[in-house]
């Protein structure tokens, strides 16, 4: 059997709220990813996803393998597996009725009971873009507040509005006006939906736009003028009076657009220029002091949003020679309001625990089949 090796070999059992309070007193210099040494991502393969239950009450990774694992969301503990339904995962969300949405880059969504353990419903989405060298796939998808409608874009530039209690597109589509539709996310309130759009190859000279639309009506509210490349993350903030972009093409770079005005600023990034990379997902807590970032040259950056400039970063690669349009696995989700956040890892079935006040990692969370493990930062763990 694989094992995992840690650097420290104190283990002390961990009274976890595995998600909510773990409080070590790690600084940032301590706190590196390589703390867990990752042998083997066992049979499942690597992660492709994850997601958790606004409740806290599920963690879902889903596996190369055509393998969703839930998890107790409070201890970390397995609790099923069920069978995937796309070789490739997109997103994934939990629906606050306990079901689960799956987004493959087969152009469809899956909707899978998590107490049966099963799919129980299926949506394609139609060919539009045509056959060609890019074949349609599915970019990003969000769900609404209650889990009855989710948004969907493409790599056509379609976004797509799906009814989840019946599983069926509605009638309302939107086609932008740029190559793809990079990234849906909706507000804190629900209220409206943010849409980035463009790629980074062959276009990173253009600007694209970001729209905001009305959740209620899918009418185009607003369109702001996007940055140079691809909008490949989007976050509002918690009074919704801005929103986080980050973006790719031949540098990288997270715009904060004042919403009630319509101007924006520029974030100073930990790599700038020629970095042939993007963001993969951006939040922040509630009082707008933490952003945090993650990218697709496996970095997770956190930046201090009082000095407009970063905090840290843990990286494993600060530089891609070669671009690569395929989402990464490296969601964020906010705990307690973005005092915590859990962040999806490089690829090696791990998640990582930010802690706003400690300014850095403070644990890890490791699958490994059906076995689990919670690591704190100094090595000490409890697991199966």
């Amino acid at each position: 059997m694989n094992k995992m090796v840690l650097r420290k070999s104190s283990f002390l059992f961990l009274p976890i709220l595995f998600l909510t309070s773990w409080g070590f007193a790690q600084t940032n210099e301590t706190a590196e990813f390589s703390s867990l040494r990752i042998l083997s991502t066992g049979n499942d393969g690597a992660m492709q996803a994850f997601a958790l239950s606004r409740d806290q009450r599920y963690l879902a990774i889903a596996n190369e393998h055509k393998v969703i694992k839930i998890f107790d969301g409070r201890t970390g503990k397995f609790l099923k597996r069920i069978t995937g339904y796309h070789e490739q995962v997109v997103e994934i969300a939990i629906l606050p009725s306990g079901k689960l949405l799956s987004a493959g880059f087969d152009n469809s969504l899956a909707l899978l009971s998590i107490e049966e353990g099963k799919v129980i419903g299926t949506l394609s989405f139609p060919n539009e873009g045509g056959s060609g060298v890019a074949p349609v796939k599915l970019r990003s998808m969000d769900v609404n507040k209650d889990g009855t409608e989710a948004v969907a874009g493409d790599n056509k530039g379609h976004v797509y509005f799906i009814d989840l209690t019946r599983m069926i597109l509605l009638d309302k589509k939107i086609k932008v006006d740029a190559p793809q539709v990079s990234c849906v996310r909706y507000s804190r309130d629900y209220k409206t939906i943010a849409v980035g759009t463009g790629v980074a190859i062959g276009y990173m000279l253009k600007k694209h736009p970001i729209l905001l639309l009305d959740a209620t009506t899918k009418e185009i509210k607003t369109t702001l003028t996007g940055d140079v490349g691809a909008t490949t993350a989007l976050c509002f903030s918690y009074d919704g009076n801005f929103l986080y972009s980050g973006h790719k093409s031949n540098k990288r770079n997270i715009r904060i657009w004042d919403l009630r005005t319509g101007i924006s600023r520029e974030l100073k990034a930990y790599v700038s220029f020629i970095s042939n990379s993007g963001y993969t997902d951006l939040n922040l807590d509630k009082e707008n002091k933490i952003a945090i970032a993650t990218t697709d040259d496996n970095s997770v950056e956190i930046y201090d949003m009082q000095t407009g400039r970063p905090i840290t970063s843990k990286s494993r690669s600060k530089v891609r020679l070669l671009r690569k349009l395929d989402h990464f696995p490296k969601v964020i989700y906010p705990m307690n309001e973005g005092s915590s956040f859990i962040v999806g890892g490089f690829n090696q079935n791990l998640l990582y625990l930010f802690n706003r006040e400690k300014r850095g990692v403070t644990g890890y969370f490791h699958s490994f089949n059906n076995e689990w493990a919670v690591v704190a930062a100094d090595g000490r763990m409890d697991g199966s």
